[in-house]
């Protein structure tokens, strides 16, 4: 509404004075406006009394130029006898804090800052000592949180070569997020690097997560991947379940009570003589999931990689068909890097 209503005012007042000469140059970014006006014919106080008279709602103020210069938006322009020189502008209240290089985020949210100023500064008409002076603001702010300056010049010279090339149309791109959770991430992602599919990372440890208060909902009240644990040889048996673990828990034992084969667990509890013991002991929630096709994928990697470590119960062997085999699971079992449990927020 308030786009609409910055358009009908430059219909009805703006335009006006452009076509008697007043104003010269105008234009506008959302709420700010930069305009050029004729001092032979117009003040700038008429002008900003015109502007304020056309609704008591509306307050406009007004920045002059001062020792030939004037800031809009990020841009520092310079009237060096007629000729605009532009320069980089940032606020006295901007800080050079930016994701740090050590935090477990994906490089491209890292380096989006870097990025942007990169691109904006390889676009612009400044002049050498303006840009000169730019990349080097970039490069220090960079230091400061961790990247190097080669960095730094490699995505500059980057940003310069890419605005020479001419864009050529390519096969449609289909975009999926997936959560980054550490560097074995990129392992799965590289597997679609010469497709037509493109990936988004997201993380899961955002500022609001972080200030919930809300307490933790006990594990066995929920539903996912589980795994339960014979107490005596230390095997477990991997499954899932839709409704609460609880449920399931009362379930696989009532099957060792009832000497039921319903359960691959308690058949090893009964065919071995092996004991079990409370849900606190034996139940542990892997994964939380809702019944569904990520869930199977979930419960298929878990028995997966307890099967390559030889913790799977000999029952559940039996009674599972596993695949052995899986390119994908080998990139996250096989990895050397382990996913942090936990993160270094900045």
């Amino acid at each position: 509404m308030a786009e609409v209503f910055l358009q009908h005012f430059e219909q009805r007042e703006v335009k006006h004075l452009l076509e008697d000469k007043h104003i010269i140059y105008y234009n506008r970014y959302v709420d700010d406006i930069i305009l050029i006006y004729n001092q032979l014919k117009v003040t700038p106080q008429f002008i900003l009394d015109q502007f304020n008279k056309q609704n008591k709602n509306l307050h406009f103020t007004l920045n002059e130029e001062e020792s030939n210069q004037i800031t809009y938006l990020d841009l520092q322009l310079t009237n060096n006898h007629g000729q605009i020189r532009m320069e980089i502008y940032r606020k006295p209240t901007s800080t050079d804090t930016t994701i740090s290089n050590s935090s477990c985020h994906p490089k491209e949210q890292k380096l989006a800052a870097y990025k942007n100023w990169l691109h904006r500064l390889a676009i612009l008409p400044l002049d050498n000592v303006a840009k000169s002076k730019e990349l080097n603001t970039i490069i220090n702010i960079a230091e400061n949180n961790g990247y190097s300056k080669e960095l730094i010049t490699r995505m500059y010279h980057k940003c310069r070569q890419l605005n020479k090339l001419t864009p050529i149309e390519g096969s449609e791109q289909k975009w999926v997020s997936y959560t980054y959770n550490g560097c074995y991430t990129r392992k799965i992602t590289k597997l679609f690097r010469n497709t037509n599919v493109r990936i988004a990372f997201k993380v899961n440890h955002t500022l609001g997560k972080i200030l919930n208060t809300k307490q933790s909902k006990n594990s066995y009240e929920q539903s996912g991947v589980y795994k339960l644990t014979c107490l005596e040889c230390q095997q477990v048996y991997i499954g899932q379940t839709g409704r609460k673990l609880i449920t399931r828990y009362n379930e696989h034992i009532r099957c060792i009570r009832f000497n039921k084969d319903d359960s691959a667990y308690a058949q090893h509890i009964l065919n071995r003589q092996h004991q079990y013991g409370p849900i606190a002991q034996t139940m542990e929630l892997i994964e939380v999931a809702r019944k569904g096709k990520l869930m199977n994928i979930k419960e298929e990697y878990q028995i997966y990689r307890h099967y390559r470590d030889n913790k799977l119960i000999d029952e559940q062997k039996q009674a599972k068909e596993i695949n052995t085999q899986n390119s994908m699971f080998d990139l996250i079992t096989t990895c050397t890097h382990t996913p942090p449990t936990t993160s270094r927020y900045t």
